[in-house]
């Protein structure tokens, strides 16, 4: 029958009852046993020492960020000064907390969806860690519970966070806790905004410019800019088209090449005791749409004053 020892597998051949040792299967089992009992300390000795070697390989975020510019601010950056290859430090203080997600364009081509100054995105995001990933997931706010009722301790239920990015963590820091991710493709593509306007099933598509596929290789980052309470990240997008259907005005130079220029801005949730207004419906406010789950009654609004905090 089979028998383990340690991690290995063998043959083990049934022994006479007695005690004799001159039995011949008795003493053939004992000269095949010691050999092996002698080699397990060298085998255990071995993976040791490679699993030491493999820890002395791994890259750290000194190793990584050795050749790149560093910008300071909420989020600390990296941009490597021969690739352009850009790394993001997560601290521990980032994990399990939300931020305030804006994007802007800041050029573009009305035909493409967007122009100069068209504010796009906003929403609330939260950083989280699972195992070695970094986790960037858009939190849920159009839904309100009153702490005082039963159906709160349901708040999560039926409500879907959206998992925008799961990043692999390239290195970490064993003193400060930092975790290193690239974020080049991050920013550089459709992850945390769309940029490329979804089609219309209502109208003909032949009978309009579009843009093209966004080009990874050609779409990047361009500049960054790092302040303690926000990151600000602009981006080139390039959509590729070898033969559209349609052409473009004149202010698209070459309807095979579309650029559009974006900037992220990822900022620190405020706390400066500001106090959201609810509506009046009387009055023409631009407000943001919430549901009271906790209000049976058949207008369960609670939609909130878009306003500025001012100081």
């Amino acid at each position: 029958m089979l028998a383990r020892y340690g991690g290995i597998f063998y043959a083990s051949l049934p022994l006479p009852e007695d005690n004799d040792m001159t039995h011949p299967f008795r003493f053939r089992f004992v000269l095949w046993l010691v050999p092996l009992t002698l080699a397990m300390p060298a085998l255990a000795q071995e993976a040791e020492e490679a699993g030491e070697d493999e820890e002395e390989d791994r890259e750290t975020i000194a190793d990584l960020t050795e050749n790149s510019d560093r910008f300071d601010g909420l989020f600390t950056l990296y941009r490597d000064r021969d690739t352009g290859e850009t790394h993001m430090a997560i601290m521990p203080e980032h994990l399990d907390r939300e931020y305030i997600y804006v994007s802007v364009s800041t050029d573009g081509v009305v035909e493409g969806g967007t122009f100069r100054g068209n504010y796009r995105e906003n929403r609330v995001f939260s950083v989280g860690r699972h195992f070695d990933r970094i986790e960037i997931r858009a939190e849920n706010a159009a839904f309100y519970f009153d702490p005082a009722s039963p159906l709160s301790r349901a708040a999560d239920a039926n409500i879907s966070s959206g998992l925008l990015a799961s990043q692999p963590i390239l290195a970490e820091d064993e003193d400060t806790g930092a975790m290193l991710i690239a974020v080049d493709e991050l920013f550089a593509s459709e992850t945390l905004s769309q940029v490329k306007p979804s089609p219309n099933p209502d109208r003909d598509e032949r009978d309009r410019f579009e843009l093209g596929s966004l080009s990874d290789e050609k779409s990047k980052i361009t500049a960054i800019r790092n302040y303690p309470l926000n990151t600000d990240i602009h981006v080139e997008y390039v959509y590729e088209d070898s033969a559209p259907a349609v052409a473009g005005d004149e202010e698209v130079t070459d309807s095979r090449y579309v650029s559009i220029y974006l900037q992220h801005s990822l900022i620190a949730m405020p706390e400066n005791g500001y106090r959201p207004r609810l509506t009046d419906h009387r009055m023409g406010y631009f407000a943001e749409q919430v549901t009271d789950l906790t209000d049976d009654s058949v207008t369960p609004y609670r939609d909130l004053v878009q306003r500025w905090h001012l100081v």
